[in-house]
């Protein structure tokens, strides 16, 4: 249960905008509800290790751009008739997330596909 406003809401029996109004009217008050967090994962069909994956992922493939030239302009977004990202959904599919070297050989693994 969580209050706000004077209020009380169960996440658990929130939709997925309800949840999401919660949670933003939570922010404003500036406090954390991991409950409400992970309603909206539920609502989005996700659980925290994908969310994790998806993270790390994007994140790893910006420091991989600004490692191979992104601010510059010289930074090659499509690879072989394919957009970077593209590569970074079927490497990620591949790996484990749970690996702690997972952001490492994510990195490798674009470096090694990477034309430029």
């Amino acid at each position: 249960m969580i209050e706000l406003d004077s209020q009380q809401y169960r996440p658990d029996q929130l939709d997925l905008v309800s949840n999401l109004e919660l949670l933003i009217g939570l922010s404003v008050t500036r406090r954390i509800e991991l409950v409400v967090f992970a309603a909206l994962l539920r609502g989005c069909e996700m659980e925290w290790t994908e969310l994790y994956c998806q993270y790390v992922s994007k994140n790893v493939l910006n420091f991989f751009r600004q490692d191979h030239g992104y601010k510059e302009g010289s930074y090659q977004k499509i690879w072989q008739g394919r957009e970077d990202n593209e590569y970074l959904v079927e490497i990620t599919a591949a790996l484990d997330p749970t690996d702690p070297t997972f952001k490492d050989k994510l990195y490798a693994a674009l470096a090694a596909r990477y034309p430029g």
